[in-house]
C-alpha cells in the first residue's frame, strides 16, 4: 500500500514539473510526486510533456494540477492523480491532493493528501503535506507526512538553482 510506505520518509510533491532536465533531476532526488500544471493554454506541449516524462523517468507519480478543470480533463491527460479544489469524480485508485481550505469547507470529501501551508494547521488523521519554499530547510515535524515544493524558480529556460534544490534534499534526508 503506498500510503502505508510513505512514514519511512517525507513525501516530497514537486510543483510544477514544467520540462524533462526537471523531472530527471527530480526522479534522482527520488521525489514522490510531480505536478503538472493541466491550465497551460498549449495542450500539445502538456501532453508532450506527459508523455516525455512517461518515457523517460521512472518513479515519481504524475500529479495533474488545475484551478478550472473541464469535464473532459481525465480522458485528455490520465494521470496518477490530481490536485483540484472542485468537487471533482476522479477516476478510480486516484491520488488526491486538496488544499486545507478546500478539505475543510468540504467535509465530506476524503482526499489522500491535504496541502497545508503551516505545521500548525496539521489535520488529525490526514496525510498532511506542507507547503514550502525550498529556499528555507525542511523541518521535520511529526505531524505532517512531507513537503511541496515548487522547484521552477528559473532563470532561464530550463536553468534551475541545482545547488538550492541539492542542500534542501540533503537537508531533508538528514532531519528523517
Amino acid at each position: 500500500n503506498f500510503l502505508m510506505s510513505i512514514k519511512s520518509k517525507p513525501i516530497v510533491f514537486a510543483n510544477p514539473v514544467r520540462d524533462l532536465t526537471l523531472a530527471r533531476y527530480l526522479a534522482a532526488m527520488e521525489v514522490d510526486f510531480f505536478g503538472i500544471d493541466l491550465d497551460d493554454p498549449d495542450e500539445r506541449k502538456t501532453k508532450t510533456l506527459i508523455h516525455q516524462i512517461r518515457e523517460w523517468v521512472e518513479g515519481p507519480k504524475l500529479i495533474g494540477v488545475s484551478s478550472m478543470p473541464s469535464q473532459n480533463i481525465k480522458e485528455l491527460f490520465p494521470m496518477d492523480g490530481y490536485y483540484l479544489d472542485i468537487d471533482f469524480e476522479m477516476p478510480q485508485n486516484s491520488i488526491v491532493f486538496q488544499s486545507q481550505q478546500f478539505y475543510l469547507n468540504n467535509p465530506g470529501m476524503s482526499p489522500s493528501f491535504v496541502i497545508i501551508n503551516d505545521p500548525q494547521d496539521f489535520i488529525a488523521n490526514k496525510n498532511c503535506i506542507l507547503m514550502t519554499d525550498f529556499h528555507s530547510n525542511p523541518i521535520n515535524h511529526s505531524n505532517i507526512s512531507g513537503y511541496m515544493i515548487s522547484p521552477s524558480k528559473e532563470d532561464k529556460i530550463g536553468l534551475y538553482d541545482f545547488e538550492k534544490l541539492d542542500k534542501w534534499f540533503e537537508e531533508l534526508r538528514m532531519d528523517s
